[in-house]
């Protein structure tokens, strides 16, 4: 199927749910309908797509487009899987602030109270979580890191060689004093796993999985890079092709070796659970931590997202709150919405998760292929700016 093919099936969908009353009421435009409408106007591209809309207590809508293999006619449906990419890295930051939370980590002690020194000789400044979490610690490798894609199948590194090996290259080194400049770093969030990891004293995939993963009942999430974690999503990753934006499938299914920030694997209802974690019930309490004040820790005020120093990253102004993007748009001038999340992008994967703490909304969506729907800054603005009001009058 090409491309033509493909923009003509999004929009005999759009027909059908026209016709089936899904639409204007009155002179109010749906929140079904307006997301037809953007894929309509921006996703002639696209292959497969999926997009949810939650509250922390309801689902507000779930909806599928497109194909997960279209040669083989395989629909994106509830068991599709997506590559998390860099929204991965989300998983690093809350097993730190849960290991803060039990006083095991301090987030201001220098990261040698926890690894050995003698392995880091790239590290001439004192550096702790809180600048790892700030992608502030000095290291510039930015997105350009060096880290190698993998075909699957291929053989796993140990997060322990990993980080060693890598911090023998030039994307290690720490070109400023910590604290003086924001600088998104893959580097460094491994770097910040590895602690996690020492701390821990177990492996980093299996911390999550018994910390984050069970607590949130996420059963369809892999992390390893081989998904060996998880059978059943290392079998339905098979189902699912990459495709370029001309709709042709990549020769290679291929997914980032960058374990284990940029490595989860999963179903978008398993995302949602994540998500979901970040918004407090009526107590303000979350099942990722212990006491709501800890999760209160990962909501800026506007006060912080004035003042948290931003870097661009995917042609966008980003900030980072405890590891946790500050995604706020504030380009009309007015004052900025509180909303936080990342975006993730592989090769042939792109993923969005976006919630607005305010309103109590968030918005995840995953697609397989590059260049698919929009930019992730065109993307961001349709959520702040429409989806919250929406989906506030269902």
């Amino acid at each position: 199927m090409g491309v033509c093919t493909k923009a003509a099936f999004l929009v005999a969908m759009l027909i059908f749910l026209s016709a089936c009353g899904v639409g204007d009421a009155g002179n109010n435009i749906s929140l079904q309908q307006r997301i037809d409408n953007y894929i309509e106007e921006h996703g002639q591209n696209i292959a497969g797509l999926a997009i949810s809309v939650f509250t922390k207590e309801d689902m507000v809508l779930e909806i599928e487009y497109g194909y997960a293999n279209i040669e083989a006619g395989l629909a994106i449906d509830a068991g599709a899987v997506f590559e998390w990419g860099a929204l991965t890295k989300q998983l690093v930051w809350v097993s730190a602030m849960q290991l803060y939370e039990r006083g095991e980590l301090d987030l201001h002690a220098n990261i040698f109270t926890y690894i050995p020194e003698a392995n880091f000789p790239n590290i001439v400044y004192p550096t702790t979580m809180f600048h790892l979490m700030h992608h502030a610690a000095g290291f510039d490798d930015y997105v350009n890191s060096g880290f190698a894609n993998m075909i699957v199948g291929e053989a796993v590194p140990a997060l322990d060689a990993l980080i060693i090996s890598m911090t023998a290259t030039e994307h290690a080194a720490q070109n400023w004093q910590p604290g003086q400049r924001v600088r998104y770093s893959i580097y460094g969030t491994l770097l910040a796993s590895y602690v996690v990891q020492q701390v821990a004293g177990v492996p980093f995939y299996e911390y999550v999985h018994c910390n984050i993963f069970a607590p949130l009942g996420m059963h369809h999430t892999a992390l390893l890079p081989d998904m060996a974690d998880n059978p059943w999503v290392q079998q339905q990753r098979k189902n699912i092709m990459v495709y370029d934006m001309w709709g042709l499938q990549f020769f290679q299914r291929r997914q980032m070796l960058a374990y284990p920030t940029a490595a989860a694997v999963g179903t978008m209802s398993d995302m949602v659970r994540f998500a979901r974690g970040f918004l407090p019930d009526k107590n303000g309490n979350s099942a990722l931590f212990a006491h709501a004040e800890t999760l209160s820790m990962l909501h800026p005020s506007r006060e912080d997202i004035l003042n948290t120093s931003q870097c661009e990253l995917l042609h966008m102004n980003v900030a980072f709150f405890y590891g946790i993007g500050i995604l706020a748009d504030s380009s009309d001038g007015s004052e900025p919405a509180r909303v936080v999340g990342h975006i993730g992008a592989t090769a042939g994967f792109r993923v969005f998760w976006f919630i607005d703490i305010d309103a109590g909304i968030g918005m995840v969506m995953g697609e397989n292929t590059t260049h698919g729907i929009a930019s992730a800054s065109r993307f961001l603005r349709f959520f702040t700016n429409e989806i919250p009001a929406l989906a506030s009058q269902i």
